[in-house]
């Protein structure tokens, strides 16, 4: 254990000898956001799709019964 009592006692080290390493921060690149749905096709039919969904949706909820009451046998 006497070994390990100061660890640091025996720094003869001086500050010339002391190699700093300086490191920049990496450099932040903005991207713009643009939509190219002509090139983006998934995008494209992910649109249609939950446009499809709202309309539908809609349509049910206030029309349902009258639209579907001659398919409902009650």
């Amino acid at each position: 254990m006497d070994n390990f009592d100061d660890i640091f006692s025996n720094n003869n080290v001086t500050e010339e000898q002391v190699e700093v390493l300086e490191v920049e921060p990496p450099k932040e690149e903005k991207k713009k956001f643009s939509l190219d749905l002509k090139n983006d096709k998934i995008l494209l039919i992910q649109i249609i799709l939950i446009s499809v969904w709202v309309i539908l949706t809609t349509v049910i909820y206030f029309f349902g019964y009258p639209l579907f009451e001659n398919f409902i046998d009650v």
